[in-house]
């Protein structure tokens, strides 16, 4: 049985990737397909870990490291699911080719035309269709739930895009909480700076603002919660909305 270095590398990257598409599905995150081919590489590295016959178990510990420099504290939470979507792809491919085995958690794949033709040929028409599902399941979902906003702060206009969020249901003294990205507004004196400790940390700067327009209606003297990364410009709250969507 001949076994190619590059066919193995290749199989591999296709299951990776497959792996990272079913993971931004299951736990709903918005992951770039650049970010997934990232991630996959990295992950796919393990393939030259192989040849260190004295270390047996030499790709997991790979992955669990990989996995801590990049996840940090959501650790928990993401090396699960990989370990659960990855193994279950992994098996499902390893009984469409009779002849490969698993070593050390890598699919090894024999030379065998007919086979590697069929197996690569599915593994690509359906991260296509992942791909497709994704992109048109959040460009439905943007569509419905993107506003525009207009915030007036410190005598300044500014013109942004909000995203209604259904599970935002922050609050600050009692008051709904809108997040707004930092890098929108300008400069600006906080009135209270809240910490949360969590699957990672993030600090939430408070600030008053004097009027925002939704849907062409007006809110008054609204709690502003300042994010340095968030996905969209501003974050809508629900039970703040309810009145004016």
């Amino acid at each position: 049985m001949e076994v190619y270095v590059e066919l193995t590398y290749c199989m591999n990257g296709i299951l990776f990737i497959m792996t990272y598409e079913m993971i931004s599905l299951l736990l709903n995150i918005n992951w770039s397909f650049l970010k997934i081919l990232f991630l996959s590489f990295l992950s796919n590295i393990s393939i030259v870990l192989i040849y260190i016959d004295y270390l047996p178990y030499i790709s997991f510990l790979y992955w669990i490291v990989l996995f801590l420099f990049i996840f940090k504290k959501q650790f928990f939470l993401y090396f699960p699911v990989f370990l659960i979507v990855y193994f279950s792809i992994l098996f499902f491919i390893n009984t469409l080719i009779k002849e490969s085995f698993i070593y050390n958690g890598i699919l090894i794949t024999p030379i065998n035309y007919k086979d590697i033709v069929i197996v690569v040929m599915i593994c690509v028409f359906l991260i296509i269709e992942t791909i497709y599902l994704i992109y048109t399941k959040r460009k439905i979902k943007q569509k419905d739930d993107l506003y525009d906003v207009t915030l007036i702060f410190n005598n300044k206009i500014y013109h942004l895009s909000g995203f209604l969020d259904s599970g935002n249901h922050a609050n600050y003294l009692g008051y709904p909480l809108i997040f707004i990205k930092k890098s929108k507004i300008d400069t600006y004196q906080q009135l209270d700076t809240l910490i949360i400790d969590g699957l990672k940390k993030r600090k939430i700067d408070i600030i008053l603002v004097d009027q925002v327009l939704v849907n062409k209606q007006s809110l008054r003297n609204v709690y502003i919660g300042v994010l340095d990364e968030l996905d969209y410009d501003c974050l809508l709250n629900k039970e703040l909305m309810g009145g004016i969507i």
